[in-house]
């Protein structure tokens, strides 16, 4: 389970903020109310812990998504690769055939798919770049983000050392919620992080090069 204790408020608060336009970014209508319905609903069916959505927990888990069984992927209209490329290029600002050269999107749950020289030269900096990626497309598709699905993500570019939660802790583009020593404490991007996020994708993609 993902580790969060934010209030009512502060969740709403946060989520509009981070699906907020970035800065010289040309609104996609419908796109952020969208994006925002979908992060929101998932919030709330989280803590209210509805018995509709434990019964209907196997149709909306992911398979071989995070072994908690928390994640829940909301929008059924995203239910083939091309469409959640759509949303990703939507919430980046890229080109939806650009997607490609940063996610593979053929499973409901995105990873990430770069060369690992294509990342940064530190660990920390690699880190941070594969903590954007993955919690920006994840939530352009309504999906929460945990430390545990940075870690695996950050694993399989042989970033992970005994630093990893303090480089993320100490990220200011990245919101960590729950308690210090929980296993898998939930993640979100700030404002600058989206920013930050933006940037990074311009920079990776072959029109961005």
């Amino acid at each position: 389970m993902i580790d969060s204790q934010p209030e009512f408020g502060a969740i709403v608060k946060e989520l509009w903020e981070a699906t907020a336009p970035l800065p010289g970014e040309d609104a996609v209508e419908g796109l952020r109310a969208r994006t925002f319905e979908r992060l929101l609903t998932f919030e709330l069916n989280r803590t209210q812990h509805r018995p509709e959505i434990e019964e209907n927990k196997e149709q909306s888990i992911s398979g071989g998504g995070d072994q908690s069984g928390d994640v829940q992927y909301l929008d059924s209209s995203l239910n083939s690769s091309k469409q959640r490329e759509e949303v990703i290029a939507d919430r980046l600002r890229i080109q939806v055939e650009e997607v490609k050269d940063l996610f593979d999107t053929s499973d409901e749950e995105p990873t990430i798919n770069l060369h690992s020289s294509k990342l940064s030269n530190t660990r920390k900096g690699a880190v941070r770049e594969i903590a954007l990626l993955l919690c920006g497309a994840r939530t352009a598709l309504g999906l929460e983000t945990g430390t545990n699905d940075i870690r695996k993500s950050a694993k399989e570019f042989n970033q992970v050392d005994g630093n990893f939660m303090s480089h993320l802790a100490s990220f200011e583009e990245l919101a960590i919620r729950g308690k210090p020593g929980s296993q898998n404490r939930q993640v979100r991007l700030k404002s600058i992080g989206w920013e930050a996020l933006w940037k990074l994708a311009q920079s990776l993609t072959s029109n961005g090069a």
